[in-house]
């Protein structure tokens, strides 16, 4: 009503003044009615609390466009300009004529759009445009992506992944399922996540370029196994964990996530890491990467250290262990510096430098979560133990290192004897020198005679004479044996000596993992042990924290290209020669017993086990 008013009285005063050009009528009505539409879409905007995405000068000049949130434009146009030009002459009437844009002004705060237009002021609050995370896949359209997103509750109504690139949310692109994976179609190689999201898990999807920086709410990034080169995470200060292993990362800079407790970046190329500012660091996988050096003295929280197939050794070594947090009083912390199985493994970790480890209460284990002592080295707080010297694995089929499984029958080596000492008399696997045993090494962890290791016959032996070698060292000595108890043989051997010790053999049938066990603990400063005492079940399932334990698969042998016995037997080769034709010695096992007095034909292909080098 108040329009049709407005509009009949301009056109009364037209008429009344004598003015007979109904276009320039027409125009002024138009004029007022867009001046109408635009006064409406303010305060609609105000009223409704939509907000101004952006907003541009028109190509003429002669005013703005403003874009709303809910997709709307909202056009200003200045004034006309005064009779008197842009800045008019004074004239009879005393003032100047104004400015065309005098009618339309724009300003900006953190927060609001403040608009001037037509003496009054609407003020329309700025869009502040969503979180989002863009990824780039090497998956061709057509195929899925499997995605966890996660986001508060407040805020899941504005997640939504732009899976066709095109920047609008299309039917089906808004996220649904939160906390959970979620298979999603892939319509283009390029996708956005858009919304406040805290957790992404993105890993397995074949990713060659992530950024994630654009969404400062995100705690929790897991992207393993993609082909990621590159990762910026320096605006994401909220992060609590971050997995970014199996990528090809050559850096990553984690200086300002200080609320860090977890990251996993192994098995990347970094060469540096610097974890100084990341004090709520609680578990750090850094291992088969290229450091050569880690300082972890400002991670007070550490409990979990994986660092191994590095090339950390000496004096960075001994700022590494001089850097762990001393955990007396706490629960025990893990530290895994060497991987002993690995051909790639660069760290190495001394006797003294384990000793400052576990005197701070780190568990100090190998990459199979076994206790680590280092080769040769007499393990902390004990003798040496002769099994230690012995590697924990078989030599692999290639030669130049180890095989990673402990017991299964088919995945060693089999080498010739020529073969075996052309290969192993002197070689270094994983930053460590291993050589073939000889036979009197090979006594000195199985007896010389099968009678002394049964596991069907009962049979007691005391006082028996033994003369082995150990780093290099002829031992006379006397020991004591019970055969055959629940089948498991039990001797209480180097008596009279530093390196008195109880052993447990067990022969342990299963299938391909069909092997034998042995199991040495050192008797050193102890009160009297019998051998009876050792043979019950009672004193191994107890005090074992030092026990060292070797496992011998039952390998077979080959002859030509035939495999034999596997399953059933095992060859182990010595440096030996039985004698100057075709017979060479062996530690041998099966089902019945084990000794170190066997013997295979030097041309047929046996397995081989190393003994550490040195001191």
């Amino acid at each position: 009503m108040k329009r049709i008013f407005t509009t009949l009285a301009l056109a009364a005063v037209i008429i009344f003044a004598g003015c007979t050009d109904l276009d320039d009528v027409y125009r002024q009505l138009d004029e007022q009615e867009k001046e109408l539409a635009t006064v409406r879409a303010l305060l609609n905007a105000m009223t409704n609390k939509v907000s101004v995405v952006s907003y541009k000068e028109l190509p003429d000049g002669s005013g703005y466009e403003l874009t709303m949130s809910d997709g709307t434009k909202i056009t200003l146009k200045h004034g006309a300009k005064g009779n008197q030009g842009e800045r008019g002459v004074k004239g009879q009437q005393g003032e100047d004529g104004q400015d065309a844009s005098a009618d339309l002004t724009i300003t900006e705060t953190d927060d609001t759009v403040i608009i001037v237009y037509k003496g009054v002021t609407y003020t329309i609050s700025k869009s502040v445009p969503l979180p989002s995370m863009t990824f780039t896949t090497a998956k061709a359209p057509g195929g899925k992506l499997r995605l966890l997103i996660a986001a508060a509750e407040v805020d899941r109504a504005d997640v939504w992944i732009d899976l066709n690139n095109n920047g609008n949310e299309d039917d089906g692109e808004a996220v649904t399922v939160f906390g959970s994976e979620v298979d999603y179609p892939l319509d283009a190689q390029t996708v956005t996540i858009y919304g406040k999201v805290t957790e992404l898990d993105c890993g397995s999807n074949q990713l060659t370029a992530l950024e994630v920086g654009n969404n400062t709410a995100l705690e929790s990034l897991r992207c393993l196994f993609n082909r990621i080169t590159a990762l910026d995470v320096s605006s994401n200060t909220a992060l609590v964990e971050l997995s970014c292993q199996y990528n090809d990362l050559t850096s990553l800079n984690v200086d300002n996530n200080t609320a860090l407790k977890v990251l996993s970046c192994n098995y990347n190329q970094l060469t540096t890491l610097n974890v100084d500012n990341n004090t709520a660091l609680e578990s750090l996988s850094c291992n088969y990467n290229q450091l050569n050096k880690l300082d972890v003295s400002n991670n007070t929280a550490l409990r979990f250290l994986w660092c191994s197939d590095n090339n950390i050794s000496g004096s960075n070594m001994d700022v590494l262990v001089n850097g762990l947090p001393d955990r007396t009083g706490k629960e025990a912390g893990v530290f895994m510096a060497i991987a002993p199985s690995s051909p790639d493994e660069g760290n190495t970790l001394a006797l003294d430098q384990a000793q400052v480890a576990t005197g701070k209460n780190w568990r100090v284990l190998d990459d199979f979560g076994n206790p680590y002592t280092p080769p040769g080295d007499t393990p902390p707080g004990d003798v040496l133990n002769p099994l230690s010297l012995v590697a924990k694995y078989n030599v692999n089929t290639a030669g130049d290192g180890f095989v990673t499984s402990l017991t299964a029958c088919n995945v060693s080596g089999y080498f010739t004897f020529g073969d075996a000492v052309s290969k192993f008399s002197d070689i270094t696997i994983g930053g460590k020198q291993y050589h073939l045993p000889s036979i009197e090494e090979w006594r000195s962890i199985v007896p010389e005679d099968w009678k002394h290791v049964q596991f069907t016959n009962t049979n007691s032996y005391n006082d028996i004479g033994e003369t082995v070698t150990v780093q290099g060292t002829s031992i006379a000595m006397t020991s004591d044996f019970r055969t055959g108890v629940s089948g498991v043989s039990y001797a209480l051997r180097y008596k009279g000596t530093d390196m008195v010790s109880a052993w447990r053999y067990e022969f342990i049938e299963n299938g391909n993992d069909t092997h034998m066990k042995i199991t040495s603990r050192s008797l050193k400063g102890q009160t009297v042990v019998t051998v009876d005492e050792i043979a019950k079940p009672a004193f191994w399932s107890a005090n074992g924290e030092n026990d060292v334990i070797r496992h011998f698969p039952a390998s077979g042998y080959t002859a030509g290209s035939t495999l034999y016995s596997v399953g059933t037997y095992g060859y182990f080769w010595s440096s030996s020669p039985y004698n100057s034709s075709i017979g060479v010695w062996c530690m041998s096992f099966y089902s019945n017993d084990a000794s170190s007095n066997g013997f295979n034909v030097s041309y047929n292909g046996s397995s081989v086990r190393l003994f550490a080098s040195g001191d």
